[in-house]
C-alpha cells in the first residue's frame, strides 16, 4: 500500500463510532468496491464524499492514493486510517485479511467471530455482492458534456470499475444532497451545444428514488436530467468547490500571465485558473473523441 509514516493512527476504534462522521476515501480499497464501501460506511451513519476539505472528519488511505487529497492531508489537522486499519473497524467481515485481526485488538472479540468464521460469512458476502451485480436496472439516457464524461471514464477505469457504477455512484451522491437540503441547478454550466448523449445502466433502486426526488425537487424535470447534474456536480469544473495546487512556473510564464492580465483587466490568479481549465477541457475533449 502506497502510504507515509504519518497516515493512520485515527482514534477510531470500531464502525459504530463512524456516525456523523464525514469520511473521504482516496486510493484502490482491494476488498471492496468504492460504492461497496460507501454502503457500508452510509449503514453505519456517516457521509462519504468524493473531495477533502477541512469539514472531513476522517481520511481512509488505500493503494495509489490521490495526490491533491494527500498534499491536503499533509497540511491540515485530519485523521486518517490505513486500509488494514478501516478493515479493522469491521472484523467480521474482513477478519481474512492479513493484519486486522491485530488491528482490530480486543475490538474482534466484542463481535464474537473467529478467523474461521469472518472467512464463512465472507464468502456468503462476496456471493450477494455478485447478485448485486446481477440485479435489475433501468437504461437511462442522459446529454453530458465530453469532458465530465471523459473524466467519469478515467474515474472508472482507476477504481477498476464500470462507467455504470461510476455515474450510479455519483447519482446516488446527489440524491443524498437533495435529501440534506441542497438546492438543484441542472442549467447552472450546461452546453447544449457540446453536450453528447450516453445511456447508463442504473440500479432499480437507485432509479425509483430519482423519480421520487425529480417529482419533489425544484431544478431538473427528468431522471436524465438528475443524472447528467450528478455527473457534473462530481467530475465537472465547477468552481464551488476548489482545491489549492502549487505550481512552479518558469519566469517567462509569469510574465506573460502578468501581462495578459494587466491588458485585460483581470486577476492573475483568476487568468491562470481560467486559462488552465480551457486547456484541460480542450485535451480531454481530444482523448474523448
Amino acid at each position: 500500500m502506497a502510504r507515509g509514516d504519518d497516515i493512520g493512527g485515527a482514534e477510531v476504534q470500531t464502525a459504530a463510532e463512524l456516525e456523523d462522521q464525514t469520511v473521504v476515501f482516496t486510493g484502490r480499497l482491494s476488498e471492496v468496491t468504492r460504492s461497496e464501501v460507501t454502503e457500508l460506511v452510509e449503514a453505519h451513519g456517516a457521509r462519504v464524499t468524493h473531495n477533502i476539505s477541512n469539514q472531513s472528519d476522517l481520511l481512509v488511505v488505500g493503494d495509489n492514493p490521490g495526490d491533491e487529497k494527500l498534499t491536503f492531508f499533509a497540511n491540515h489537522d485530519i485523521p486518517s486510517l490505513t486500509e488494514v486499519e478501516f478493515y479493522a473497524l469491521f472484523p467480521d467481515r474482513f477478519g481474512h485479511v492479513d493484519g486486522v485481526a491485530s488491528a482490530a485488538g480486543n475490538g474482534s472479540a466484542e463481535n464474537g467471530a473467529g478467523d474461521e468464521s469472518a472467512g464463512e460469512s465472507t464468502d456468503e458476502e462476496a456471493a450477494a455482492a455478485d447478485a448485486d451485480d446481477e440485479a435489475p436496472t433501468e437504461t437511462v439516457g442522459i446529454e453530458i458534456d465530453p469532458v465530465v464524461r471523459q473524466l467519469a471514464t478515467i474515474e472508472a477505469k482507476r477504481t477498476d470499475r464500470g462507467l455504470d457504477s461510476v455515474v450510479a455512484e455519483s447519482t446516488q451522491g446527489l440524491l443524498k444532497e437533495v435529501i440534506d437540503g441542497a438546492e438543484l441547478d441542472a442549467d447552472a454550466e450546461a452546453d447544449p451545444d457540446e453536450a453528447e448523449p450516453l445511456e447508463v445502466a442504473l440500479p432499480e433502486n437507485v432509479h425509483a428514488m430519482v423519480e421520487t426526488a425529480v417529482r419533489t425537487t425544484e431544478g431538473v424535470e427528468s431522471v436524465g436530467e438528475f443524472v447528467a447534474e450528478a455527473c457534473r456536480v462530481d467530475f465537472g469544473f465547477d468552481f464551488a468547490e476548489k482545491q489549492e495546487l502549487s505550481l512552479g512556473l518558469p519566469r517567462g510564464a509569469v510574465t506573460a500571465l502578468k501581462q495578459l492580465a494587466d491588458d485585460e483587466e483581470r486577476c492573475v490568479e483568476v487568468l491562470a485558473r481560467d486559462l488552465l481549465c480551457d486547456a484541460l477541457e480542450d485535451a480531454l475533449t481530444a482523448d474523448s473523441a
